[in-house]
């Protein structure tokens, strides 16, 4: 062997050693890629085993209640326990089971199922309790929603001056606010709706803002926005579903426009969604709110001609006295409230102006507020277009506030939002029913309201005043603040 040859010969060697090494690296390498591979897959199955795992958990707690198979849909005692659990984590601890019934599953039918009674304290009152049922039919749904609507709804609109009750789905029939299916010991199982009454076409303002009122004092339980039972049946649910009465008929109302507003939206926003869903329910309104215009033209000539004669024979007899007077800044524009007729107390008034000073008048009109009266009045106008008054009631307990738009030829009313208090004897009702006369301030116009004769809450108007506000001119007013006298 040649030197050179060694020389190869030691490369060769060397090569082939590095190439081993290599060879050692490269499986190390793999080994390690595979060992990776192996952990991420085990993790991933892992974790996936895991994650079904916790959603088998809340399959089975959601599925507690699943009746039982076979020709009867009775419930076992484990499975009427595991109803409770859930309703439980529903509802709170406090829910206590009253009785377990069996009663036919419906007309013809041989099945039985399950009837289970719970009780639960109401929130809002102490002491008193309301009821409620869940029934292990095919359907199988607890009544939480209508009952604890039942319980509410009965006790904030005895405080309104509407008529109100409710509507049984089953019969078609309507009960009245003091018919004993109000009871909900009595009738535990029902699933009534409210039915609210809109007295008139020029009601649909107040109407509306006596449902946001309700809707929003509903809202402060946060259960009537849990799923309605253990299955969806937002169709027939309580609280977006009311029945309107109007003057033609009754129509049920579905105002989930206005119940889905409440958690971001203002009063005046959830009030306007409730009186658009009124207004499109029946067309009526639509004729009442628009008319035909020939007709309305030949109504308004035939009036006008009438008040012309009424004017000139009221002009024969008068002898210049008003019960109120009010006058422009300048003072040379000015206008009474006049009394035309009176009976039980209350006054029937006519709206006199003068642009003279009172040197002369005329008649405005002869019926400023329709049909309505009052014991007394207040009145101001803010210019020769916009006014307001209120007509007072009960001996000076409450008034209502009107805004005309027209210089007083017509008044209608105006919606305040309303201000429940709640009394220790679970009584509810708003203090601040007698408004004071609207002022401007910065372009908005706002209203002082106090509590009238009778009022005691909180120390009465001397410690404050509910304050609200109008950007519509004076249509609507939502609350602000309770005001301290000195600070207006």
């Amino acid at each position: 062997m040649t030197e050179q040859d060694g020389e190869n010969c030691e490369a060769r060697a060397d090569m082939e050693d590095k190439k081993g090494k290599y060879k050692w690296l490269i499986i190390l390498a793999v080994c390690a890629a595979a060992a990776v591979l192996v952990t991420g897959v085990c993790l991933y199955w892992g974790e996936r085993d895991a994650s079904r795992g916790k959603q088998r958990e809340i399959k089975e707690a959601e599925n507690e209640t699943e009746i039982s198979e076979g020709a009867e849909q009775k419930w076992t005692e484990d499975e009427i326990a595991a109803v409770e659990r859930t309703l439980k984590k529903r509802y709170g601890d406090e829910l206590e089971r009253v009785s377990v019934e069996t009663e036919d599953a419906g007309a013809g039918m041989e099945e039985k199922i399950t009837v289970v009674t719970f009780r639960l304290p109401d929130i809002r009152t102490a002491g008193n309790s309301f009821y409620f049922q869940v029934k292990s039919s095919s359907e199988s749904f607890d009544n939480f929603p209508f009952q604890l609507m039942k319980n509410d709804a009965r006790r904030f609109f005895n405080g309104k001056d509407r008529f109100f009750g409710l509507y049984g789905p089953d019969d078609g029939a309507m009960y009245d606010s003091d018919d004993e299916r109000w009871d909900t010991e009595r009738y535990p199982g029902e699933t009534d709706q409210l039915y609210v009454s809109c007295y008139r076409e020029d009601d649909i303002e107040t109407c509306a803002a006596d449902i946001a009122d309700w809707l929003f004092y509903a809202a402060e339980d946060e259960r009537y926005f849990l799923q309605n039972g253990m299955t969806e049946r937002k169709e027939s649910d309580p609280f977006r579903n009311i029945w309107i009465i109007t003057p033609k008929s009754h129509y049920r109302m579905n105002i989930g426009e206005a119940v889905e507003k409440i958690p971001t939206a203002s009063w005046e926003e959830v009030q306007r969604a409730v009186a658009r869903t009124i207004v499109d329910l029946d067309g009526e309104y639509h004729i009442w709110e628009m008319g035909d215009s020939t007709a309305r033209e030949e109504e308004e000539s035939a009036d006008n001609a009438l008040l012309e004669e009424w004017e000139k024979e009221f002009f024969e007899r008068y002898q210049g006295d008003y019960e109120k007077e009010c006058e422009l800044a300048d003072g040379r524009i000015r206008y009474r409230m006049v009394v035309l007729d009176a009976a039980a107390g209350s006054r029937w008034y006519g709206l006199l102006k003068s642009e003279d000073r009172g040197l002369s008048w005329r008649v405005v009109s002869n019926a400023p507020f329709g049909g309505d009266m009052g014991m007394g009045i207040e009145f101001t106008f803010l210019n020769e277009e916009l006014g307001f008054a209120t007509l007072s009631h009960n001996g000076g307990d409450e008034a209502n506030l009107y805004v005309t738009e027209n210089g007083g030829e017509s008044y209608q009313r105006a919606v305040i939002q309303g201000l429940e208090v709640t009394l220790e004897d679970g009584y509810l009702y708003n203090p601040y029913d007698f408004p004071q006369m609207p002022y401007e301030e910065e372009g908005k116009l706002y209203v002082l309201c106090g509590q009238g004769a009778d009022g005691d809450y909180a120390g009465g108007d001397a410690a404050g005043m509910a304050l609200y506000e109008s950007t519509d001119g004076g249509r609507t007013f939502t609350y602000k603040e309770i005001r301290k006298g000195e600070e207006k």
